[in-house]
């Protein structure tokens, strides 16, 4: 054994239930790694409501008479939609946005994914000047707003945390 794992193996030593913990060559080092996959009980509790879902809030009389029918108009109306990219995709910009960033690291593999194909397919169909056919559009009969609930758990959360700074 080489003195970088035995040096490793010393440091683990303390942790708890050390047969989980596996020693792994990261960067020229040995760090410990858990061995055994994580679970929904080892979350954090503010990634995984017991529902699995964020509640929806209730949405103001001026959202619902007046923003929302504009909203639904874009979105029928809109290039994205039509380009095969959701709603969420083409909102929630995770370059510019901290809280959108950390909505979308708290959503599943398989939807980040499945968002990196959709915007990219949508900037191929633009620079080809295309149209995506008419299964894969999404408009505001069809589409998921998969990203939605996150951010506002997200966005909840910054403001409890802004308040504690504050007091």
């Amino acid at each position: 054994m080489s003195i970088a794992k035995k040096a490793a193996a010393e440091a683990v030593k303390g942790l708890p239930n050390i047969s989980r913990y596996a020693l792994v060559k990261k960067d020229g080092m040995y760090q410990p790694q858990i061995s055994a996959p994580l679970t929904i009980e080892m979350l954090p509790k503010s990634q995984v409501p017991k529902s699995g879902r964020v509640p929806e809030e209730d949405e103001s009389w001026h959202w619902k008479l007046i923003a929302a029918p504009w909203v639904r108009f874009y979105a029928r109306n809109s290039a994205p939609g039509t380009m095969g990219v959701r709603f969420d995709d083409a909102v929630y910009q995770v370059d510019y946005d901290k809280l959108a960033q950390e909505a979308l690291s708290r959503v599943d593999k398989m939807e980040q994914d499945l968002r990196t194909f959709r915007l990219l397919r949508g900037s191929q169909l633009a620079l080809e000047r295309l149209l995506a056919p008419k299964e894969e559009q999404f408009g505001p009969d069809n589409d998921v707003r998969y990203l939605k609930p996150w951010y506002r758990q997200v966005r909840r959360e910054q403001e409890e945390a802004d308040m504690w700074d504050a007091y």
